[in-house]
């Protein structure tokens, strides 16, 4: 069965790609910007994977995996919790939306090769 982990990686790798292709490459390494895409891509594709091994888990665990709440923010008497629910229509668009991700950026790589912008 997938860890809670391996589900906010689905999430949060092509957020924390964003940040380095921002952070770092785009304005230090510009001049490797063919980086930029390779990243985003293997990115992509782990989320891709870690999506096909959670809907294997929902389907192997009967439909549904439900993680705990975890506090987020308190305000006051205000408390925002977050957490992830998997259950199967999550598991199958999860695997269709980083999926065709994947396919746009590796599609990208080719229409913008030779873009001076590339990064």
């Amino acid at each position: 069965m997938i860890s809670e982990a391996a589900v906010w990686l689905i999430f949060l790798l092509p957020l924390a790609t964003f940040a380095i292709i921002s952070l770092v490459i785009r304005p230090f390494f510009n001049q490797h910007s063919h980086l930029a895409g390779r990243i985003t891509v293997l990115a992509v594709g782990v989320s891709l994977s870690l999506s096909v091994w959670a809907l294997g888990s929902v389907i192997d665990n009967d439909g549904q995996i439900l993680w705990g709440a975890h506090s987020w923010l308190t305000v006051g008497n205000l408390d925002f919790s977050i957490g992830v629910l998997m259950d199967p229509l999550t598991a199958i668009m999860l695997v269709v939306v980083t999926a065709v991700s994947l396919m746009v950026q590796i599609y990208s790589m080719g229409y913008m090769r030779s873009d001076p912008s590339y990064a």
